[in-house]
């Protein structure tokens, strides 16, 4: 038994966090034999300037390390009275014995006699898209949306295994978050347009693609409501501010909304993604090029809302203004009169206007000769209150957004336009103001980035506490085990760099050349992997 890769001796009880070497060179990581050369960027003359690849090359490292970190470790003893045993949907909820069970990077591994082997992902993946859910009952561990269940003698590594599996995702999502900060001000910096990106005063549209579950990639039409620059983060949001994908660009009626995410509802985080239609590019030997070409998806963890049948008529508010100008020196006068469908109105009925109506006031052009009588302006509203929101199916999975990039246009400048706008709407990172860059501020892209040659967000001394089964997990909004990850992981980091602010010279971590060591390990765990069987008909690959 063992809780992460670098353990120097067998951890007999949960309570046990191994102590991992002090900090070495970063060469040491660079030699390793099966990822060295993906790590030198190709610097041809591209497209993307060769300072973005420099800085996207720390990021790549950190990919690599986190994919390979082991940060659970189990083998069968029967001299032990800790016991795994594993259940598919194929198996009728029938239980059988775990030989050996790793978390290596975002992903579990199960192998058993009776099996074969189970892989897991944790995270989306080019295989298993909105699967990676962990949740637990007892002294049961599920995964895959349920696919798959682990159950174990011991209710606390039932926790331990729960809270490293959170773990694995924070730091996987975490750092494509930092690459995101990293893009945006590398690159984006450099766009010629940028200013105008950052204080545009207009709604953003444009084409995309979005991943829906029974679907796929479905192509959408996006439209981001301008959020007003003076909003902070603390504002009430009524829901007005709205990201809205349109089943096509000729309507914006609320019928043609396909979903939306208001102002109001929860988001954890909006950041660059890699291409879930391929394996992963970081763990291969390709260059940084080839790895930043692969950053093609926007990924909003949170919630996000599909209309209900029926919700185009009972959440479209109409508005009828008269408005009119008069000559000699008189006052402007506005008055507008309104019409709300009351929420007991049967659907088979028609919307109905109220008849009062505002006396008809005439209104002038500049020429005295030509004179109109007034015109009604109608609106139709598609934003939502919160309120509105009990009237939706809220899935709490978040989105995979991809931008389409336009002729001419390179997929990272079609990102930073999509990216910007969607963290101005939600209020993300000190948007719509200035991004925060503080690495020690929660709301900030580059929250807790490890300085290398340390590939660790938290200490081993923190993780101990983290991991003892008294400590709860605590996080009240979010359901989706991504947001439950890096809402309580991320308040617990800000806690902890609070209270010890040396915590990075003084505590212990593991580094690069704990990962090198590792590379002999790795090379039979593929050799595993590639040798994978699973059950017929099973959903987890």
């Amino acid at each position: 038994m063992g809780i992460l890769s670098t353990i120097r001796t067998s951890v007999s009880s949960p309570h046990q966090i191994p102590i991992f070497r002090q900090k070495e060179s970063v060469n040491d990581f660079l030699s390793l034999d099966a990822t060295s050369e993906s790590l030198m960027p190709s610097y041809v003359v591209n497209s993307i300037p060769e300072d973005t690849l420099t800085v996207t090359n720390p990021l790549m490292v950190l990919l690599q390390a986190q994919s390979n970190k082991r940060y659970y470790e189990w083998n069968f003893n029967a001299a032990s009275d800790v016991v795994w045993h594993v259940s598919s949907k194929e198996t009728l909820e029938t239980y059988v014995v775990v030989e050996r069970l790793i978390l290596v990077g975002a992903e579990l591994i199960i192998e058993g006699n009776d099996f074969g082997m189970y892989r897991v992902g944790l995270v989306d993946e080019f295989d298993s898209i909105g699967t990676s859910v962990v949740q637990t009952e007892g002294q049961t561990l599920s995964v895959n949306d349920g696919a798959l269940s682990l159950a174990c003698t011991s209710r606390d590594w039932v926790k331990v295994l729960e809270k490293l599996c959170l773990l694995s995702i924070f730091e996987h999502y975490s750092i494509y978050k930092s690459l995101s900060g990293a893009i945006i001000s590398s690159y984006g910096l450099k766009m010629s347009d940028m200013h105008v990106i950052l204080d545009s005063s207009f709604n953003f549209k444009d084409w995309c693609e979005i991943y829906l579950e029974g679907e796929g990639w479905v192509k959408v039409w996006c439209h981001i409501d301008k959020v007003s620059k003076n909003s902070t983060s603390n504002d009430n949001r009524s829901g007005h501010c709205q990201i809205k994908f349109y089943k096509n660009e000729k309507s914006k009626s609320s019928r043609n909304l396909l979903c939306f995410i208001p102002d109001c509802a929860y988001v954890q985080d909006i950041f660059f993604y890699k291409d879930c239609q391929k394996e992963n590019s970081y763990a291969t030997k390709s260059s940084a090029l080839d790895f930043l070409k692969s950053i093609n998806t926007l990924k909003v963890i949170g919630d996000v809302s599909f209309p209900s049948e029926g919700y185009s008529r009972k959440h479209r508010s109409s508005s009828i203004s008269n408005m009119s100008f008069f000559s000699k020196g008189e006052n402007r006068t506005r008055s507008s009169s309104s019409s709300s469908i009351n929420s007991s109105t049967s659907p088979n009925q028609s919307p109905v206007r109220s008849s009062a109506r505002s006396p008809q006031l005439r209104m002038f052009s500049p020429s005295k000769r030509h004179q109109r009588t007034s015109s009604q302006i109608s609106v139709d509203s598609v934003y939502s209150t919160h309120k509105d929101l009990d009237n939706c199916t809220i899935s709490s999975k978040g989105l995979l957004i991809r931008p389409i990039s336009h002729n001419g246009v390179i997929h990272l400048q079609t990102m930073i336009r999509f990216a910007i706008p969607m963290m101005d709407c939600v209020r993300k990172y000190g948007r719509p103001k200035r991004f925060k860059t503080d690495r020690t501020d929660p709301d900030s892209l580059m929250f807790g980035q490890p300085k290398l040659p340390s590939i660790d967000y938290f200490a081993a001394e923190e993780l101990q506490v983290l991991l003892h089964p008294e400590t709860n997990i605590e996080c009240t909004t979010p359901s989706e085990s991504s947001a439950v990850a890096l809402n309580w992981l991320s308040d617990s980091l800000a806690k902890r760099m609070l209270e010890n602010h040396t915590r990075s010279d003084n505590l212990t971590y593991r580094t690069l050349a704990d990962v090198r060591r590792q590379n002999s390990e790795r090379c039979s765990l593929d050799q595993m992997k590639s040798e994978s069987v699973t059950t017929n008909s099973s959903p987890i690959v």
